[in-house]
């Protein structure tokens, strides 16, 4: 397709037939494109790394030329703020926050025995433990007193997401009673803000390190051994109170203001495009205050519109995840015909 700027953001013209006499009207017409014409409002992906071209961060298609220099210029600025690779994810310093599991005295530890897992499955294990050791996320070990399985999802691309099953360690642990966001007051705050920068951690829960003690009480099996996290995992009780208190104290004087941060999930907001560079620059100013690292290939700036909380955001307001009512909309009527009698025995 072809896509060229004009003052309303960007027209795009796809590959068809049509293409020839689409491009005749636009040479020969002297009428100015109107902005609800051929305006594209979807977001563009840009490469900011030279030695990872793949992984582009996206930016708002209704971002002006202005606006789309002066943000490159700033990410490009910035490249320290994305981890590019796992090897540049080194963690939060444990000085500002580390994950403690707090066992209660006299609990005994629980070693599960060895669930057997099929081929794919452990072949997918073998390769996701692999990365997360180089990586410096876990590590062998060779003396356990507590032992869980790993538990394999399919992911929505057809890929294995491992977890691992801390069923008997979360039942030790008491409940950490640090208080969550209200959700709906979250996603109501961004009304009204025309750019947003929809940010990703890389890795999210990762980044926080375990405490020394207790990383061998996250042991789990493989094939290959028995394997540790040294950061925090998904999954264990407490995680996302532990992560809600390290971005509430170090967003501290942003939240609210030009950000709004549930646990992993942050988003940018601003009225014009000068507050999003300003706000943009002071949000990197304190991830690199703690060395929290993010996913360029799921961050997007000056958007318009995006995904927060399971909601979409825009510029017409609230609206419900697509992905998720498209499942409650496509369900086939009821075939089979019963009388009331018959359903309220069934029932019954």
């Amino acid at each position: 397709m072809l896509k060229f700027r004009v003052n309303g953001g960007i027209v795009t013209i796809c590959s068809t037939i049509l293409i020839p006499a689409e491009c005749a009207i636009v040479i020969t017409s002297s009428k100015e494109i109107p902005k609800e014409a051929g305006v594209c409002h979807e977001n563009f992906k840009v490469a900011l790394h030279p030695n990872f071209p793949n992984q582009e961060v996206a930016i708002g298609g209704m971002v002006s030329a202005k606006g789309w220099t002066e943000l490159c210029s700033l990410l490009k600025k910035n490249l320290d703020i994305f981890a590019w690779q796992p090897s540049d994810m080194t963690g939060v310093p444990r000085s500002i926050a580390e994950h403690r599991l707090n066992i209660r005295e006299g609990y005994s530890p629980v070693r599960q025995k060895k669930r057997g897992q099929a081929p794919e499955r452990a072949k997918a294990i073998q390769a996701e433990v692999q990365k997360l050791v180089e990586a410096g996320i876990m590590r062998e070990v060779y003396y356990h007193e507590w032992l869980s399985n790993p538990v394999m999802v399919k992911k929505h691309d057809g890929s294995w997401r491992m977890c691992v099953d801390f069923t008997d360690l979360n039942k030790a642990c008491p409940q950490d009673c640090y208080p969550l966001p209200e959700i709906d007051w979250k996603v109501e705050s961004l009304c009204g803000y025309p750019f947003k920068c929809f940010l990703d951690a890389y890795k999210g829960y990762h980044q926080i390190q375990m405490a020394e003690s207790d990383e061998e009480k996250t042991a789990f099996h493989t094939s290959q051994g028995v394997y540790c996290y040294t950061k925090m995992p998904f999954g264990l009780k407490n995680a996302g109170a532990t992560y809600q208190r390290l971005v509430d104290k170090a967003f501290d004087s942003q939240v609210g203001r030009n950000i709004e941060v549930y646990v992993d999930d942050l988003v940018i907001k601003s009225h014009t495009e000068a507050e999003m560079l300003r706000d943009i620059e002071e949000t990197f100013r304190t991830l690199r205050k703690i060395n929290m690292k993010l996913n360029p290939k799921k961050c997007t700036f000056g958007a318009m519109e995006g995904m927060f909380l399971g909601f979409m955001i825009s510029p017409e307001g609230i609206k419900p995840c697509p992905d998720k009512t498209k499942v409650v909309l496509q369900l086939s009527s009821p075939r089979l015909k019963r009388s009331r009698a018959s359903m309220g025995s069934w029932l019954v």
